[in-house]
């Protein structure tokens, strides 16, 4: 196939390889119309005349089978939604947005990723067993997936918008046994929301209960537990009402088509790793050139569009400098409603119709929001009030307030390895257990003293009053509580 592309394209497969300075292979058989193909590694960095070609021809032939596979399913009467596939290429930077491109032969762009947590041993791609090896990670810090090493400014919530496409991810988590898995709801929905992800699906609904399901394996992950589906009430609302605005587009980048098959790759590569350490390659105001990579947490300010052109590319960019704080290690979203401090580990949601805090609860002391404070001793922990009435938060008659901490399986057992990684002893049994919760929150709010707290249990129903609106004392086995006048 690669022979035939080259005939047409050259005329004959001598006049291809003279334009590619003779540059040739052992397993290519050029009497017998047969060109093989390089390493992808090397024509990711070599972006030779040759490998440019390759480039070309992979990805006609990929767009090739998208368009006519889209076509024959019209054509059968199908009328859902199509989306060509979601892999993930061997280089963000040059191979990526070819992928992108090949999927606007459908109808949106979807994607998967997973946050590890450096989990090693014996079948740990899709198993936790006694003996693996982890560490526990924080995407709030942007811990890096080896332990000591910089931060690493990556997540698969970091989502840029092609071609005005609908944008999803079909299967994400915060893989098991990392104890900062609880961050997962609530970053996903409030960073969703934020940059105006279309559907966002959690790898794997695997059960109804409660359950931890053990056998000698167990598989990381679950979505039924506390830490995850037992934050599904105010994360859903917040990511499907919108309780949480989608930010300024800050980055409109047009993307030449003869470029990308030239290699010469986009300046925002999605999935791409981005250390600490090399914050000093990314420049500063709205500049970039040739090379320069925009600063990856622009995702964490607002929103990123990508579109492809035959007309020269081109790069429309907002200065970062009033979002991004790399010395104070904070990230404001262009929207005023989400703050991230990176260095403690504490996101800080402050919108009108949702107010908490996520993460690192006790080095964040006194949270000091719009209609409500929070105050909490928890290392980890995360409490949120969201309106059942999409009312503001400052007249609503209902509203939710939910809080966890973090879970782990009882007899749970491991031992150190290391002082950032640990082995499991025990991989545990039935049931779930929530580390107690505590703290204290308290509506500001001239009516505070008249909203009813009511006490619920784990699916939701009433087990008893707690007090009133102008001051909660959180109860240590109470996740949910309904706040009404």
């Amino acid at each position: 196939m690669f022979g035939d592309w080259l005939l047409k394209k050259h005329g004959s497969l001598d006049a291809a390889f003279a334009a590619w300075k003779d540059q040739t292979l052992p397993r290519d058989a050029r009497a017998e119309g047969r060109v093989s193909i390089r390493p992808l590694w090397n024509i990711a960095h070599d972006k030779t005349a040759r490998d440019q070609d390759t480039a070309a021809f992979l990805f006609d032939t990929q767009m090739k089978f998208y368009q006519d596979t889209v076509a024959f399913l019209r054509k059968l009467g199908f009328k859902g939604l199509i989306t060509p596939s979601n892999w993930a290429t061997a280089s963000p930077e040059v191979f990526g947005p070819l992928e992108k491109l090949s999927y606007t032969a459908g109808d949106f762009i979807d994607r998967h990723g997973y946050f590890e947590c450096n989990h090693k041993g014996d079948n740990a791609a899709w198993s936790v067993r006694n003996g693996h090896t982890y560490s526990d990670r924080s995407a709030l810090r942007f811990d890096a997936p080896e332990p000591n090493k910089p931060r690493q400014f990556v997540h698969p919530v970091m989502d840029p918008h092609y071609d005005r496409k609908p944008s999803m991810i079909s299967e994400t988590t915060f893989c098991r046994p990392n104890r900062y898995r609880s961050e997962a709801p609530l970053y996903f929905a409030a960073y969703g929301a934020l940059q105006d992800s279309d559907s966002i699906v959690h790898f794997a609904f695997d059960g109804s209960r409660w359950v931890v399901k053990p056998g000698f394996w167990m598989q990381q992950w679950s979505l039924m537990t506390p830490a995850m589906m037992g934050q599904f009430p105010a994360a859903a609302l917040i990511y499907r009402r919108g309780l949480i605005a989608p930010g300024q587009v800050l980055a409109e980048i047009k993307l030449n088509k003869t470029d990308l098959l030239h290699l010469k790759g986009t300046p925002l590569p999605q999935d791409a790793a981005l250390d600490e350490l090399r914050l000093k390659d990314v420049p500063l105001g709205t500049d970039l050139k040739p090379g320069q990579r925009i600063d990856p947490l622009i995702h964490y300010a607002g929103q990123v569009a990508v579109s492809f052109v035959d007309e020269p590319g081109s790069l429309k960019l907002t200065d970062l400098a009033r979002f991004v704080d790399h010395s104070k290690k904070t990230i404001t979203s262009s929207t005023g409603e989400l703050k991230l401090d990176y260095d403690k580990g504490v996101l800080t949601v402050n919108a009108p119709r949702a107010q908490g805090v996520s993460g690192a609860l006790k080095l964040a002391g006194l949270s000091d929001l719009k209609d409500l404070s929070v105050t909490s001793d928890l290392e980890l922990g995360h409490i949120i009030a969201v309106a059942l009435d999409d009312q503001p938060l400052a007249t609503s008659s209902r509203i939710l307030l939910q809080v966890m901490s973090e879970e782990q399986e009882t007899k749970h057992q491991t031992e150190s390895v290391s002082p950032t990684v640990k082995r499991i002893v025990n991989i545990g049994t039935d049931p779930w257990q929530v580390r107690e919760l505590k703290g204290t929150v308290r509506f500001k709010r001239a009516d505070a003293a008249q909203l009813k707290v009511t006490a619920l249990d784990f699916n939701g129903y009433a087990t008893g009053p707690a007090g009133t609106g102008d001051e909660i004392k959180l109860q240590p086995s109470t996740m949910y509580y309904l706040i009404a006048r």
